[in-house]
């Protein structure tokens, strides 16, 4: 029977019966092999994240705001909400400023505006980064958006 006290690994995906609360891991090597693989993992996020950057150059794609002339602080932005379409492809990734990017909220751009931002995005990412970079890109942060929505739950 299915409880409180029993739940999966993270790692390896085994049920195993919790001793504290928030357990998450079945053994040390499972937590230690999880740690690691999530550490290689968050420096290919990084380089994807600089590919989004270098590709719309360090400005915001809304209010045109650099990180270097203007000192803001850029982050990557879902131009059609994750929570909406899950799809976290560099022709849905822009780079944004947060002021722009938490300001905007998740439905507050017409859809004419969503259509013309990505047809934008695909033009500069087919002509600044190469398809296997996309791939790259594609793979890296689709497994970050989903681990970092799990780690939410």
């Amino acid at each position: 029977m299915w409880n409180d006290k029993w739940t999966i690994c993270a790692h390896c995906r085994k049920v195993f019966e919790k001793r504290y609360f928030n357990e998450r891991y079945c053994s040390k090597k499972c937590h230690e092999e999880h740690v690691l693989v999530k550490k290689e993992n968050m420096v290919n996020v990084e380089k994807a994240r600089y590919k989004i950057f270098e590709r719309d150059e360090f400005r915001c794609v809304y209010c045109g705001k650099s990180s270097i002339e203007d000192n803001i602080s850029l982050c990557i932005d879902h131009v059609e909400p994750y929570s909406v379409k899950m799809n976290s492809n560099v022709y849905n990734l822009v780079t944004a400023c947060y002021q722009c990017n938490f300001g905007k909220g998740p439905y507050s751009m017409r859809k004419e505006i969503y259509e013309r931002v990505i047809a934008e995005n695909k033009r500069r990412t087919d002509n600044k980064i190469s398809r296997d970079s996309q791939s790259f890109v594609n793979s890296v942060l689709k497994w970050f958006f989903d681990e970092t929505k799990n780690d939410i739950k």
